[in-house]
């Protein structure tokens, strides 16, 4: 199992549809976060001609746990910081209470 992410619109240029989809969903998501205090924009198209986006297809699931240690961090308010020597064991507690 694995963890797939995605920036940006997957269908500006070539589905029409498609494209409206994610207009909608990225301007709730913008929505959304703006209640919450944070301020998004979502991506107006594609990169410049010549600076194409990072890309990589996906995470292994090990993964998974750095990223809700990423938000257990903001959603306490604090700073997120780098895993050290990837001792995600002293987070484990902090991580449940904050995430449940």
């Amino acid at each position: 199992m694995g963890l797939a992410v995605s920036v940006g619109n997957p269908c500006v240029g070539y589905d029409a549809e498609g494209e409206e989809h994610y207009r909608r969903q990225f301007a709730g998501l913008a929505a959304a976060l703006a209640a919450s205090g944070h301020r998004w924009t979502p991506p107006a198209g594609p990169p410049p001609s010549g600076q194409a986006r990072r890309y990589v297809s996906s995470f292994p699931y090990s993964c998974l746990h750095y990223l809700r240690r990423a938000y257990a961090l903001d959603a306490e308010g604090q700073p997120v910081t780098p895993v050290v020597d990837g001792n995600l064991k002293d987070a484990d507690g902090f991580v449940d209470d904050a995430s449940s």
